[in-house]
């Protein structure tokens, strides 16, 4: 979809995103590309190809995801249109099918599959880097067991992308870093180039290595890191904000209501005033 002329300001991101109170509370007359699960490639690029350059928002906003999501870009055709449904986790960018996957959900089934054989020796482990620091011979039991099998009853396409995701990770362990860091990079760059203003977040702090398992972490010694023109960014991320102030919702992951109109409140004068809700 391109912006028309009644709409001003495009916002994206994942679930804590989507129909959002946050949004409401700080912007009129606005597009809401979030998708619940989506990862970095799908909003980078749903700004990206859903900006008329003929008639440009007067405003971005961007709150990245998890640095553990990742989307895998398909064509749309009646198979993967079925699938994606099945999972109900997907976006759709100019006739492109994003399908949105990542080792948040990875690790619980890395870390289920380990507990059904691991022997009592054995040490536990509860996110893939933890797999890594394993002695040689207890990770190849692992993979012999098939640790790193991802089966869904509904989707064989899936446990392949799954898998195929894991082996990229498994032989570069910066490989989410590098996609999440690509994917800001190319946002800013087309943002800049074009002169339209813009901020952005992540929905965690990605520099907090506490967030490893549930979020992943970005590393500021990443030879990108020091391309990313941080001077946009809002450093008061929604989940850490809903801790301290005891504002989740009932899943413990995302913002209660209020909690999105506090977290608004606290951001407000970080974006500029002419683009805010009167």
């Amino acid at each position: 979809m391109i912006l028309n002329k009644r709409m001003s300001i495009l916002v994206s991101g994942c679930s804590y995103t989507e129909n959002a109170k946050w949004v409401d509370e700080l912007f009129t007359n606005v597009i809401n590309y979030g998708k619940s699960g989506a990862g970095n490639t799908y909003i980078s690029n749903s700004i990206i190809y859903n900006i008329d350059l003929l008639n440009p928002p007067s405003y971005v906003f961007i709150l990245f995801s998890g640095v553990n999501r990742i989307d895998l870009s398909v064509p749309k055709t009646l198979d993967t249109q079925k699938l994606a449904i099945e999972l109900k986790y997907y976006g759709i960018v100019n006739d492109i099918l994003y399908l949105f996957t990542g080792s948040d959900k990875i690790n619980i089934q890395i870390c289920r599959n380990y507990r059904n054989i691991k022997s009592l020796a054995w040490p536990e482990i509860y996110c893939i880097d933890d797999f890594l620091k394993l002695p040689k011979k207890i990770k190849d039991e692992c993979i012999e067991k098939q640790i790193f099998y991802f089966g869904l009853e509904n989707s064989d396409l899936m446990s392949m992308i799954n898998t195929s995701m894991m082996l990229n990770y498994l032989n570069d362990t910066n490989y989410l870093q590098t996609l999440t860091y690509q994917n800001i990079l190319n946002c800013q760059t087309f943002l800049e180039r074009h002169l339209i203003p813009y901020n952005f977040s992540f929905i965690s702090n990605v520099f907090d290595t506490n967030n490893k398992t549930q979020f992943g972490v970005l590393n500021k010694s990443h030879p990108l890191y020091k391309r990313i023109n941080w001077s946009n960014y809002i450093n008061d991320t929604p989940y850490e904000f809903a801790v301290k102030y005891n504002c989740l919702a009932d899943d413990q992951f995302h913002l209660s209501h209020h909690g999105q109109r506090l977290w608004a409140q606290k951001i407000r004068n970080k974006i500029p005033k002419k683009i805010l809700t009167r």
